[in-house]
């Protein structure tokens, strides 16, 4: 009777502690799903709808605004216009903010990884995109993630 009783007790003892182990398992995926970084946030849309981007090519490099552009849209902005800017000897990168949303300005600059001092306001009322990308000498110190 002893014998069984031990082992009923043991038993209950390994069924808790599996269960135990199978709880802190749920409750820490629960909690790492719950702190999701700003960076993830911002990810999904911070505004509520598609940014439009132009990006243009102040190099000497050719390819360098379709490229920029395909990056941008895996992140997911709409890039309506790629193409030349009117100088082609831009020493650096720079952003021309025509909505004035600092949301948008402050993921463009996270995902791009360009200081937010390179950054441009002119807000105009009939523009097509919600920013311009100038793509300047130092293209290659932007985010790494982008193949050039």
């Amino acid at each position: 009777m002893a014998g069984s009783l031990r082992t009923k007790n043991t038993l209950l003892n390994i069924t808790l502690f599996i269960l135990s182990l199978f709880l802190i398992f749920i409750f820490f995926n629960l909690y790492l799903s719950l702190q999701k970084s700003d960076e993830e946030i911002e990810d999904q849309n911070p505004t509520g709808r598609i940014i439009q981007v132009k990006v243009l090519n102040g190099t000497q490099v050719d390819g360098l605004a379709k490229k920029l552009s395909d990056f941008l849209r895996t992140k997911n902005f709409d890039v309506v216009i790629h193409g030349n800017y009117s100088s082609r000897d831009v020493k650096k990168t720079f952003i021309i903010d025509h909505l004035g949303d600092k949301k948008v300005i402050r993921r463009v600059t996270r995902i791009l990884k360009i200081d937010p001092n390179q950054i441009k306001s002119e807000i105009k009322d009939f523009e097509l995109t919600d920013i311009t990308i100038v793509i300047g000498e130092d293209y290659q110190k932007l985010n790494r993630e982008i193949k050039w």
